[in-house]
């Protein structure tokens, strides 16, 4: 028997936690989002307590951060359903210097880079020039900030239970322990794994964006070629091997339609736009790859067809440009529908 985490029914409910949970401290920033919060509290009184708490702590830490993406932040654009990262303060090393020395005072530098880094990471917003001790407070309640709004939102979902003790606590507790920690654990390995892939994309592009790139980096180039492809037998489903096999070419060729959007949007090559046109220029350069104009077609067709926030690509005026969606549920939808054209309507 099938027993599900939370009631997956409500529509509107999930879209107004998946929002929350994307922007854990913008969200609540806005008087409509607050309204429809208190909402769902369905007048629990603890539960109204806790959302008028983090109403306040939020506005508290509001005057430190920035919401806003600037010119001088990274900006590391992992899908919409991870945030839009806008790290202007932070800048950890990739790197080590020859002379470098591990001593106190290093160690100590580091670890509040990676504070910093970590606390913005995880609430999607920046946080402002602020001294050392303002800097810990305010670290100190963005992830406390996090880690309410976090079980708030299972408690929402039906999935955690939501009460108070004789002190005047919150507690937490899990419905269906059996059933939630397994799922929870599997969660946070897909979640790590997602990333990464994304991360993958978008290195491997980067990568392959010139034939000097490529001779410079092959070992990489042909790791991450493997490493991306591998996000389709990863995620799709189980037991996916035979069906990945029988659409290969189609999986090919929207890893290299992707790796080209990818190009062209992040790395600023003006002069290239991924459209039907380009690939028909491509064709005649290599004629051995004919088929991709069939599975650009498929993935146009199918892009159309779906709503706007469920895109990997958009379609503007002729040209394939990054969707919302994120990119490996992207993917893994337009797979299916690579499936469902081979295969027909019951292809699962």
């Amino acid at each position: 028997m099938h027993i599900p985490l939370f009631d997956s029914r409500s529509k509107e409910t999930i879209k107004t936690i998946q929002s929350m949970l994307n922007y854990p401290i913008e969200f609540l920033t806005h008087s409509r989002n607050k309204n429809a919060i208190f909402k769902l509290c369905d007048t629990n009184p603890i539960a109204e307590r806790i959302v008028e708490t983090l109403i306040f702590e939020i506005e508290q830490v509001s005057l430190f951060v920035d919401f806003k993406v600037v010119s001088d932040s990274k900006r590391i654009n992992l899908g919409s359903s991870i945030n839009i990262l806008n790290i202007a303060q932070s800048n950890v090393s990739s790197s080590i210097a020859s002379d470098f020395k591990m001593d106190e005072k290093t160690i100590s530098q580091y670890e509040r880079e990676l504070e910093i880094k970590n606390a913005e990471d995880l609430s999607g917003i920046s946080i402002l020039n602020v001294d050392e001790v303002g800097m810990k407070i305010i670290i100190s309640k963005l992830l406390d900030i996090v880690w309410l709004v976090n079980h708030l939102s299972l408690h929402f979902l039906g999935a955690v239970e939501l009460h108070s003790d004789k002190d005047d606590s919150f507690i937490f507790s899990v419905k269906t322990p059996e059933l939630f920690h397994n799922l929870w654990f599997a969660s946070a390995f897909e979640k790590k794994s997602i990333i990464s892939s994304t991360i993958a994309v978008r290195k491997y592009a980067e990568l392959t964006l010139t034939p000097e790139s490529v001779k410079e980096n092959i070992d990489s180039v042909k790791m991450l070629h493997v490493r991306v492809f591998s996000i389709f037998s990863q995620h799709w489903r189980l037991g996916a091997d035979e069906l990945i096999s029988s659409i290969f070419h189609e999986l090919a060729d929207l890893v290299l339609i992707l790796t080209k959007v990818v190009q062209v949007e992040s790395f600023s090559i003006e002069s290239d736009e991924v459209n039907r046109e380009y690939y028909q220029e491509l064709v005649k350069a290599y004629p051995e790859r004919e088929g991709i104009l069939n599975t650009y077609d498929m993935v146009v067709e199918h892009q159309l067809d779906l709503a706007p926030e469920n895109r990997l690509f958009n379609i503007i005026n002729g040209a394939l440009t990054l969707g919302d969606v994120e990119t490996i549920r992207g993917m893994l939808s337009q797979a299916q529908f690579f499936a469902e054209k081979r295969f027909g309507q019951n292809w699962r």
